[in-house]
């Protein structure tokens, strides 16, 4: 394994930590301050951290007593000088007492090093269409 591939690694564990700890500043500082994210939810683009922000806050806040584990699949890194590519499945399970869900979707992350180290510079996920419905398939 590559020392880019593991400081990329380490960034991923960090978000499944933070999301996992509803830490909504532990999420944000994964990203770098004009980051682009194409989100497969209702906003579809946020143009900025204070942007995302938003977002990640409604998100990690609102979840009351469900916990979130965050799983990588098939993660795959391809890598030159300060930045670095992955693309992945992620799966998010909530549960809680008496609440058991889960989606998987395709993400693909770009990230930029600075002296903050890697950080996420472009988000990007989707979720695959039924062509009969046009319904997103939630896996």
């Amino acid at each position: 394994m590559s020392e880019v591939t593991a400081d990329i690694g380490q960034v991923l564990t960090q978000y499944q930590q933070a999301v996992h700890a509803k830490d909504v500043a532990g999420v944000l500082a994964l990203y770098t301050d004009d980051v682009r994210a194409f989100d497969a939810w209702a906003h579809q683009q946020h143009d900025g951290k204070t942007a995302l922000s938003a977002t990640v806050t409604q998100w990690l806040t609102t979840l009351g007593d469900v916990v979130v584990t965050v799983t990588f699949e098939d993660v795959r890194i391809l890598a030159s000088g300060d930045l670095a590519v992955a693309h992945m499945f992620v799966q998010y399970r909530g549960d809680s007492a008496t609440t058991h869900n889960a989606m998987k979707d395709r993400q693909t992350w770009v990230f930029r090093r600075d002296a903050q180290g890697w950080r996420v510079a472009h988000a990007h996920s989707s979720l695959p269409m039924d062509p009969a419905t046009t319904q997103a398939l939630f896996g």
